[in-house]
């Protein structure tokens, strides 16, 4: 950076800082819509809210108003194993799994949206 800007006069103050969101009720207004659309593609889903730890741009969404929905949607062979390859060096999921979530997101925003 400072080589970008070539001025002795501007100070540069790193600032590492994260907004912290704060805690409200819940806004399960399009749950059951995200419900539906799985139990559709997936007659055997159970669908249901969680909440998982860690970061997401959520936190700076909410601090503008906007609600989100950590919808996730992959239909995962039962022989696959998940938790060993999220966020791993080889990373991935079936091509199938990424075919029906992002059927079933497209089918989220056509029915939420219109």
């Amino acid at each position: 950076m400072r080589a970008l800007i070539d001025d002795d006069t501007v100070e540069l103050v790193p600032d590492m800082s994260e907004p912290t969101t704060a805690l409200g009720d819940p806004d399960l207004t399009h749950f059951e819509t995200l419900a539906q659309v799985l139990r559709d593609a997936d007659p055997g889903a159970a669908p249901v809210p969680y909440m998982v730890s860690g970061a997401t741009d959520g936190r700076i969404l909410a601090q503008l108003g906007i609600q989100t929905y950590g919808f996730l949607p992959m239909n995962l062979p039962a022989d696959f194993n998940f938790s060993a390859t999220i966020h791993a060096a080889d990373e991935r999921i079936p091509v199938g799994a990424v075919t029906f979530g992002a059927n079933a997101i497209n089918e989220a925003v056509t029915r939420i949206v219109g």
